[in-house]
């Protein structure tokens, strides 16, 4: 009898990664497939199953060791039906049942939650956050998603969409995100959207050395900012051990987010608890958050 063994996958706007995970939480496997978000939601849904499919054809095995499928997409979701709701990153997919899709075709059982949830609860069991009864996880790359887990489970609220970070309003007059309301913190911090920002401001006569470095204004991505992390540490107000943890896509990028947050999160806590918080660079990589 082999062992038994899970398959993880990790959808974004561009990608769909998905990983063998034996008993011990270990991946053995990895595959990619490219992800067609703008697409139709069958193209989307083909994008997850090539990717499944590429764990089964490296290793043939898997068929009769794997028991079960996770999977964490990006929201608005509700992880108690496997439905897909209307996330803004992933335009092809709306309402749809993607947990009762995988089980279709793969015949096994299928679980989807939101990436950030999936990713914080990874940190939490293995990663930055082991130790600490509550975890704030923040994602920082196309879109911007947060997940809270206390007591090592997530925590998602009574619809279970609590913790969308990354669409709390800041500018009620600011940029229309995706999700369809303005100024929401993605719509401001966004990878795409500060490249957005910082090509506004350079096409207005605002002199920079970033289309020197970057070698013309349209190949402009990002720009450094350091002020989103601000609007996160006023709603906590966590008791007890607390662990706010924060994956970025450019290491750079994180190393100059880091510094500002620990200088501005005293004065910008609730009730001055500020500094109670722990903030941790992750532990786990890209490809291990479907341990």
């Amino acid at each position: 009898m082999p062992e038994a063994m899970t398959i993880g996958v990790d959808i974004g706007g561009t990608k769909v990664a998905a990983g063998l995970v034996d008993s011990s939480g270990g991946i053995t496997h990895k595959t990619r497939a490219p992800m067609v978000a703008t697409g139709d939601a069958a193209t989307g849904f083909a994008a997850v199953k090539e990717a499944v499919d590429a764990v089964f054809s490296e290793f043939p095995e898997a068929r009769a060791a794997v028991t079960g499928i996770g999977i964490c997409a990006p929201g608005p979701l509700d992880p108690n039906t496997g439905v897909v709701l209307n996330p803004p990153n992933l335009p092809c997919w709306r309402d749809f049942p993607l947990a009762a899709e995988v089980e279709r075709v793969f015949g096994v059982p299928a679980r989807v939650d939101n990436d950030a949830n999936a990713a914080g609860l990874a940190e939490a069991l293995w990663g930055a956050a082991v130790g600490y009864t509550n975890v704030f996880y923040a994602t920082i790359g196309t879109g911007i998603g947060t997940g809270i887990v206390f007591d090592r489970k997530i925590y998602h609220g009574r619809t279970g969409s609590a913790a969308e970070g990354g669409h709390m309003t800041i500018d009620f007059h600011g940029h229309r995100c995706g999700c369809g309301k303005r100024g929401c913190i993605e719509a401001l911090a966004s990878g795409p959207n500060i490249a957005r920002r910082a090509r506004a401001k350079l096409r207005g006569g605002g002199k920079s050395r970033i289309v020197e470095l970057a070698g013309s204004l349209e190949q402009v991505r990002a720009e450094y900012a350091s002020g989103f992390h601000l609007d996160w540490l006023d709603p906590l107000g966590f008791e007890n051990s607390f662990a706010m943890t924060i994956r970025g896509q450019d290491a750079r990028a994180r190393r100059r987010v880091h510094q500002p947050v620990h200088q501005a999160e005293p004065g910008h806590g609730v009730l001055g608890i500020a500094h109670a918080v722990r903030i941790r660079r992750l532990n786990l990589g890209a490809g291990e958050l479907v341990r």
